[in-house]
């Protein structure tokens, strides 16, 4: 009997599910599943459609045997009890202080103490990439996620490193300063698209339609574009060298134009004389499901439980 964790992983707009084996890391083609969220509503709706969606992915679980639930979610979140933390302002404004887990118990009817786990959504990216996609063959990787956010996190034996000298605090960058900001605020979509306004003075409605505009040879996405990618390989490249990182894997919408950009984050790299592969998801938007499931295998998790409480 194949053992499977029920996995999914929740952004600003969507939850996509899926049957995962814990063993293996394969999904379950039919187990399938995903619900477009409006962050807007009601806890009660937003946790109704999550719920939907599960059991949409569970209602396949055929003569498998589940093992449990695993999240990756995007913060802020308190991991290891499964809450909402304070979010006025953020999407999924109204779930503050909402315990996740409990609701997802409600919702499908769990066994008691079959477990649910979370995890950070960028990190479950990295932990997928590392167990199952781009960098599987690598000791240490970095992962970063380009979109709404910038993602990120840093990988050894599978395992997030969350502290210590080698990485930024919580090991992520999203937080740390740059320029007139902090990172998130110039690697993120509102980050390339303020580049693209500070260029031509025009506007654009998303990364896609930047990208769009550059492959019909617009010169100031081009510019746009390149400018970000070069300023993203100085910023990151002295992080790759610290923690001696052997490849970087690229995920989320805007590394779906790396061909436009992707030369220009690589020169300062090289640079830096860090001789890393740069490589992008293989996954796609199955590695945070596949890296949440993860947290279903009891050895990953004994070497992973403690480090949650730090994401």
């Amino acid at each position: 009997m194949e053992t499977v964790a029920l996995a999914c992983d929740i952004g600003g707009s969507h939850i996509s599910s899926a049957l995962v084996g814990v063993q293996s890391g394969k999904l379950v083609p039919e187990s399938r599943a995903a619900r477009a969220v409006d962050s807007a509503q009601a806890a009660e709706h937003i946790l109704a459609v999550w719920g939907q969606c599960l059991n949409d992915s569970l209602s396949k679980l055929g003569e498998r045997e589940l093992t449990g639930i695993a999240c990756a979610m995007p913060s802020p979140f308190d991991y290891s009890q499964g809450v909402v933390l304070f979010n006025k302002g953020r999407k999924y404004e109204s779930l503050e202080g909402v315990n996740v887990g409990a609701a997802f118990r409600s919702a499908l009817q769990l066994t008691a103490g079959l477990p649910v786990r979370f995890m950070n959504d960028a990190t479950a990216f990295a932990v997928g990439e590392a167990w199952r996609g781009a960098t599987a063959g690598n000791v240490s990787s970095v992962a970063v996620t380009l979109g709404t956010g910038f993602g990120s996190a840093f990988v050894r034996d599978g395992v997030p490193v969350l502290d210590g000298p080698l990485v930024p605090p919580q090991g992520c960058l999203w937080h740390l300063p740059h320029s007139q900001g902090i990172a998130d605020d110039y690697f993120s979509t509102r980050g390339f698209i303020a580049e693209y306004a500070a260029v031509s003075g025009q506007t654009v409605t998303g990364v896609r339609a930047l990208a769009d505009r550059a492959r019909e040879g617009d010169d100031s996405a081009l510019v746009a574009f390149r400018r970000r990618g070069k300023q993203l390989g100085e910023f990151i490249g002295p992080w790759l060298k610290r923690f001696g990182g052997e490849a970087l894997v690229l995920g989320g919408n805007i590394a779906k134009a790396y061909s436009i950009w992707g030369p220009a984050l690589e020169h300062p790299l090289e640079a830096n004389n860090r001789a890393v592969e740069v490589r992008l998801s293989t996954l796609h938007e199955e590695a945070a499901i596949v890296g949440a499931a993860r947290l279903l295998d009891e050895e990953y998790w004994s070497a992973i439980e403690k480090l949650i409480g730090l994401m």
